[in-house]
């Protein structure tokens, strides 16, 4: 009831201060315009004189100007008065006379901007042959009237002086021929007076800046004649004295020191515009003119039969000299003194609103404020803080706060006062924040709060404290939704990790049959139209298993729990591993795809895996939407190249652009969404996930690069990757520079990119490279015969440039010599170099390493043996099955633990078919227990199983081992999620693969774990043991096969250019050896491994290929003590050739 009552009065009170606080304002505003009223007054009416005066100033310049003009000219006039009276006086006046006269007048120094004065003579039609011939008798042979032509009437500048300089380009001309100077002329004899022409361009304006120019006539007549009219004046006209004027010059000096505070403007006639301007003094003092000039005036001149307008501008001098100081003065001292009243009467008018307001900001807060005194006393507390702590205002006002809502902690246990940071603040002067704290009721219950305290000072001491809180019952309710919100989404997260792993395994569990059977019924002999279907089904369960790998590593990508690997990587190694594993897909849709990298680059850090996947991605999408163009023929083109080098960084853009069907920009700005692709008739035409290009970018953004992309529908795309690596500590062997130093290598070609990637390449190998087209072939071939011993023709055979096998002959008659060996770069997906005759390499540029072309020239130029390494193997050799017994023997017997049976069924299969022996376990504890009972050579497990799983499998197996014999644990697993491979290696395993897994691929991996040890043959001839446990020093079918030839000639010409090209090199080995440099030796080793391995001494290609690896591991010890046997081994190759 007391509440309902104080409402109407305090709403009262708060209207009554709101009229308060409205009368105090408008009261001071009244103050300060009543002070400012006379002092506005009285800086207008000196603003207004100040005006007045300035404008009087600037029309007495202007006038000043005005008449020194109008003198100006008058003063040219008397110079021609004066030369037509001496025409008056005399019947002639000679050339030399009319020189006297004007060098008497010093026109530079008295007359500023005349040109010169002249006398222009009349000359009739019938007159004009003679006047000619008279002149050209004075010593003008070359004297002409100019412009030629017929006229009714000539006239002829015959004097001028000074007759030098632009002068003498008025000599002869004829001022009656030209519309504007002829009008000046009629109207000085129609008037007979001075007249000056309009504006003309003067023909002494030969060079230099050019100006405007006009002339002045006085007209001469014939003595003894009547002049009455103007008739009879035309006809006793002899002619005219004249000047030529250029206004510039006419004009220098006219101002003075007047050019500092005004600036004028000539036009001819009374048109105020830029093709009347005659002259502009501003251009001839400052680069722009006043903008804003604060005077202007025209006035105008009529003189000499012409008016001449001239436009006035006040310049910024001026403007700030006449512009009055004291009456700013008056108003900034009237502003200042009236704005200080008004200051003061709203200070004391503020003063007491602020007490005011102060109170009612306390009294209206939201927050709890409350002060206390240096004792800890409340001094005041606002209505909020006494709500919420359920008291009223005058129940706390002089207790102790501590004591009264402060005594206990949030558990309920005393809170002592000398514990208490609220007090801190008046006690030691610091401020102190806290967010989560409580308070006690008056009914005992706690309030959660967030409070601040802050010191109170007074003159310099401490007085008190302010302590402002608020109720944070709500903020902790939202932290514990927030925490089981929290906890969900990881709850949820982890759902999903685990529903994807366990998805991964059951999808690839029944996909590793489909695979495995499909990959094994491909190496059993089938029809032509089986074999289509069984190539359409290999093909479909890739498709699946992308998919499936592209949904797991987006939805890694996702939840942030991809990691990427930071390992040295060889770019060209990955991108000519791209080339080779598209290939084939490029050649089946009909698309050439090329490959370059530039060959400078060193080895970088960075994850060669995902980095694959990214190009891998992007390539395909080109390759996929370059095919079956009706107007032309797929091309790809990818490259990888440096754009800068930053420190120990390298800047690298990676582009892959294609020709094909292109994309709009609407279509580009949606590319990258996931599981969008274009538009929905591209992904029925081309299908695929979406996925692709999404992943790409994710991945990019997580290695720090970008992509972007341009393209127009039907003009192709271009996808740049911008990326930045680190530069490797170690690096990744490649080619080269010198390999090829000296080597002359003529390459045939167009301006095809292909060409210009093998110019690069070979260039990088410091080969002395001379392009030619395939039209000057011949003739180039002929120009290069000069005694030096061989050159290597390169030929790039692509479209119509290919060269016919004829022309080979013609070439090398052309050089006169028959060591002219070729390389052929053909186009298809061949790996390996080969010999198409004796003197003739030919390898295919899809495939092409960089490697494999350097290798081939030096082969061709007599320095190294062909390389086979990069040749895979056309098939894979088969084994009969085998027992347990036999393979126990051969220690091929592997325990294959998997609990599902199409699984144990087809890897069981895959392993009997490359002659191991398997045994099979259900789950973990069967193959525990097999591997108790019986010796096993190595142990493939699944990871997933019941009973026991993989992990505690190995885990067992590593237990019982206990130093032991160590058996090869492989995890074969279809969990595909990051994670997966390194639970197996911290569980004791030693590989791991994910399914399905085809036939190469466990090939790959048993040689990996039990060394290579097949042989080919049947199976009884497997099971017999060798005639000879030695072998052989030289394979002698091995050379034979690769030449395609076994005539003993050939062969024994080959093995001795190994001899004569490898002796040297393993000279150098001993020489590296034995100053040890290892780097050198592993160089060395690589370079005779491979001439070794084409000429069939493997056991000494395998010498040097522990060699090279020990160098590159930075193993000397281990390769100098390989060195011993290499030596061994190179002396037996050495006397096999020398003996056959």
């Amino acid at each position: 009831m007391q509440e309902r009552n104080r409402t109407p009065l305090s709403s009262f009170a708060r209207s009554a201060r709101a009229r308060g606080a409205n009368l105090r304002s408008v009261l001071s505003w009244v103050v300060l315009l009543v002070a400012l009223l006379p002092v506005l007054l009285a800086w207008m009416g000196l603003r207004d004189h100040g005006r007045q005066i300035a404008t009087r100033q600037f029309e007495l310049l202007s006038r000043e100007i005005h008449e020194g003009i109008e003198q100006r000219l008058r003063d040219h006039e008397q110079i021609l008065l004066g030369g037509a009276g001496l025409f008056d006086a005399s019947e002639t006046v000679s050339r030399q006379e009319w020189h006297d006269y004007i060098v008497r007048l010093r026109l530079a120094k008295n007359y500023p901007g005349i040109l010169g004065v002249g006398y222009s003579q009349v000359i009739q039609p019938d007159q004009l042959a003679a006047h000619i011939a008279s002149v050209r008798a004075q010593g003008f042979p070359d004297y002409q009237v100019k412009p030629p032509g017929e006229r009714p009437l000539y006239t002829s500048i015959v004097y001028l002086e000074p007759f030098s300089g632009r002068n003498l380009a008025a000599f002869g001309y004829d001022m009656f021929s030209q519309e504007i100077r002829r009008a000046a002329m009629q109207s000085a004899v129609d008037t007979n007076a001075t007249t000056i022409s309009g504006k003309v361009r003067l023909v002494q304006e030969t060079h230099g800046k050019e100006q405007a120019g006009f002339l002045m006539y006085v007209p001469i007549y014939r003595p003894d004649l009547p002049l009455g009219t103007a008739e009879a004046r035309w006809k006793a006209l002899r002619g005219f004295v004249y000047s030529p004027y250029r206004v510039d010059d006419l004009m220098a000096g006219i101002l003075g020191k007047r050019s500092l505070v005004i600036e004028f403007r000539i036009y001819d006639g009374e048109r105020v515009d830029s093709d009347a301007l005659m002259y502009d003094s501003a251009v001839q003092h400052e680069p722009e003119p006043n903008p804003n000039p604060g005077h202007t005036g025209l006035q105008r001149i009529q003189a000499y039969g012409r008016t001449w307008t001239l436009s006035f501008h006040s310049r910024p001098a001026f403007d700030a000299e006449t512009r009055s100081a004291t009456t700013w003065l008056v108003l900034g001292l009237g502003i200042g003194i009236s704005l200080a009243l008004f200051a003061v009467t709203r200070l004391l008018l503020d003063l007491k609103e602020a007490e005011q307001k102060s109170r009612r900001i306390l009294e209206s807060a939201g927050e709890g404020i409350y002060g206390l005194d240096d004792r800890g006393l409340t001094t005041f507390i606002n209505p909020s803080a006494a709500r919420m702590l359920g008291y009223a205002p005058e129940e706390l006002i002089g207790r102790s706060m501590h004591a009264a809502v402060h005594y206990a902690r949030e558990d309920g246990s005393d809170y002592p006062v000398d514990e208490c940071p609220m007090y801190s603040a008046f006690t030691h002067g610091t401020v102190h924040h806290c967010s989560s704290e409580v308070l006690w009721r008056k009914d005992g219950s706690s309030l959660p709060i967030e409070y601040t305290t802050t010191p109170i000072r007074k003159d310099g001491r401490l007085a008190g404290a302010v302590v402002t809180f608020r109720d944070i019952t709500e903020r902790r309710r939202a932290e514990s939704q927030l925490i089981q919100a929290r906890q969900g989404a990881e709850a949820a997260n982890r759902a999903k990790s685990t529903f994807l792993a366990t998805m991964s395994h059951e999808i690839r569990t029944p996909l590793n049959g489909v695979v495995g059977t499909i990959d094994m019924l491909a190496h059993t002999k089938l029809l032509s139209e089986q074999q289509d279907l069984v190539r359409t089904a290999k093909d479909s369960a890739r498709m699946l298993q992308e998919v499936i790998d592209d949904v797991l590593d987006f939805s890694k990508i996702e939840s942030g729990r991809l990691e990427l690997e930071n390992i040295p990587m060889s770019l060209e190694t990955i991108l000519e591993t791209l080339g080779g594993n598209l290939a084939h897909l490029a050649a089946k849709q009909g698309v050439e795809l090329l490959i370059y990298c530039d060959p400078g680059l060193p080895t970088v850090e960075g994850d060669p895996v995902r980095l694959n996947q990214i190009l891998f991605n992007l390539t395909g999408n080109a390759i996929k939407f370059s095919k079956d163009l009706p107007d032309r023929s797929g091309c790809v083109m990818v490259s990888i190249m440096m754009r800068d080098f930053r420190s120990d960084h390298l800047d690298l853009l990676l582009r892959i652009e294609d020709n094909g069907i292109g994309m709009s920009a609407e279509v580009r700005e949606r590319l990258f969404q996931p599981f969008v692709q274009g538009e929905g008739e591209t992904t029925r035409r081309f299908g695929g996930t979406g996925l692709g290009l999404v992943i790409s970018r994710r991945l990019l953004e997580l290695m720090g690069g970008h992509i972007e992309v341009q393209s127009e529908p039907n003009q192709g795309a271009t996808f740049s990757v911008f990326l930045s690596l680190k530069k490797a500590a170690t690096s990744i062997q490649e080619p080269g520079p010198g390999i090829l130093q000296g080597v002359r290598v003529l390459l045939i070609g167009s301006e095809e990119v292909s060409t210009r990637i093998l110019d690069t390449y070979l260039r990088h190998a410091d080969a002395e490279v001379i392009l030619v087209s395939s039209q000057d072939a011949v003739a180039k071939c002929r120009e290069l015969c000069d005694g030096r011993s061989s050159t290597v023709v390169v030929i790039d055979n692509h479209g119509d440039q290919r060269i016919p096998t004829s022309m080979h002959e013609l070439m090398r008659r052309a050089a006169e010599s028959r060591d002219l060996r070729f390389v052929l770069v053909e186009r298809g997906r061949r790996v390996q170099s080969r010999f198409d005759r004796e003197d003739c390499i030919s390898l295919d540029l899809n495939s092409m390493r960089r490697s494999s072309l350097i290798n081939a020239v030096a082969v061709a130029a007599g320095r190294e043996s062909l390389d086979l390494a990069a040749e895979p193997e056309s098939g894979i050799p088969f084994s009969d099955p085998v027992g347990v017994d036999a393979a126990r023997a051969a220690g091929r017997l592997i325990l294959l633990a998997d609990d599902n049976e199409t699984n144990r069924k087809v890897i069981g299969q895959q392993l009997s078919m490359l002659g191991y022996g398997v045994e099979f376990a259900e789950d973990g504890r069967q193959a525990l227990e097999k591997f108790q009972a019986e010796h096993f050579n190595l142990l493939l497990t699944d990871c997933h199983m019941p009973v026991m799983d993989g992990y505690q499998l190995s885990r067992r197996i590593r237990e019982l081992e206990d130093g032991a014999e160590h058996t090869p644990i492989i995890a074969i697993s279809a969990d595909a999620l990051k994670g997966t491979a390194r639970k197996c290696f911290d569980a004791g395993m030693d590989d791991y693969v994910t399914k399905p897994i085809q036939l190469h691929e466990l090939r790959a991996l048993m040689d990996k774990w039990l060394g290579s040890n097949m042989q080919t043959g049947d199976a009884q001839t497997r099971s017999e043991p060798s005639q000879s446990s030695q072998p052989q020093t030289v394979d002698p079918a091995a050379l034979g096969e690769l030449l395609g030839t076994e005539d003993p000639a050939i062969l024994r010409d080959f093995y001795g250019h190994f001899l004569q090209t490898n002796a040297p090199i393993a000279d150098q080995m001993h020489e590296a050896d034995v100053i040890s440099d290892i780097a050198e030796l592993g160089h060395l080793a690589h370079k005779l491994k491979s001439s070794a391995r084409t000429l069939g001494a493997n056991g000494l290609a395998d010498s040097c290929q522990i060699i090279e690896e020990a160098a590159k591991a930075g193993d000397a010890e281990g390769a100098a003590h390989e060195m011993g046997h290499f030596s061994t081994l190179f002396r037996q190759v050495r006397e096999w050739i020398e003996s056959n």
